[in-house]
């Protein structure tokens, strides 16, 4: 439990550190973009994990709150520890940012005179992408956290179509006169995701503790 608390409580500091930075970057810099042109494969598609991370953080710790308040221990084989239950939804996240950042690279991007920019997207392109981002967020949900396969399913199919709205979004910031907008995006998510999971942990305290029982124990509200 010490060691998932020390990783929880690092990658907070990580998320405000990297969320200042860009910040920061973005009042030195009139050329500050989300995303700016990819050089390579491998720094590309690092760029894009570090750019996703935290509103994929923010979405899955949302879609893992809502189904939990309404399904209780329900949820499926999730850790009776809140530490770890918190951990386990980090993790899920990481991951699901890698496999999106390999997704975005592979589908949005196209090589233009050495160096990889934003393609013109097609409905073909977005509909394959989203699926297979809708995938990914289901098999982590269901392996990392122990969320029931169907809640699993409900969730990613809740947050995957949201996919195709930030490429549209993420676009537009590229593309944007005001410096440093897109850093704001990340550090505000960043401190939403940061917000959501502790909210998430004290759920997890009082489910497991029997609180919500307790609560509605003689027909009190």
């Amino acid at each position: 439990m010490v060691c998932i608390r020390g990783i929880f409580d690092a990658g907070v500091k990580w998320l405000l550190g990297a969320g200042l930075v860009l910040a920061l970057a973005g009042n030195v810099s009139a050329n500050i973009r989300v995303e700016p042109r990819l050089e390579d494969p491998v720094s590309g598609i690092l760029i894009l994990i570090a750019v996703n991370f935290s509103t994929d953080l923010l979405l899955i710790t949302a879609a893992v709150y809502a189904a939990f308040a309404l399904k209780k221990r329900g949820l499926g084989d999730i850790s009776n520890d809140p530490w770890v239950f918190v951990g386990t939804v980090v993790l899920a996240a990481a991951l699901v940012a890698a496999a999106g950042g390999v997704i975005d690279f592979a589908f949005l991007y196209e090589n233009v005179d050495d160096h990889y920019l934003l393609r013109d997207f097609s409905i073909g392109i977005v509909l394959v992408a989203a699926t297979l981002i809708f995938v990914t967020i289901a098999a982590f949900l269901h392996a990392i956290v122990g969320i029931r396969s169907i809640i699993s399913l409900a969730a990613a199919a809740v947050i995957a179509p949201m996919s195709p709205f930030g490429w549209w979004a993420m676009s537009l910031l590229v593309h944007s006169p005001f410096p440093g907008v897109g850093a704001v995006v990340i550090l505000v998510a960043s401190s939403l995701a940061i917000i959501l999971l502790f909210v998430l942990s004290r759920l997890h305290v009082r489910v497991f503790s029997g609180a919500f029982d307790k609560a509605y124990e003689g027909g009190e509200p």
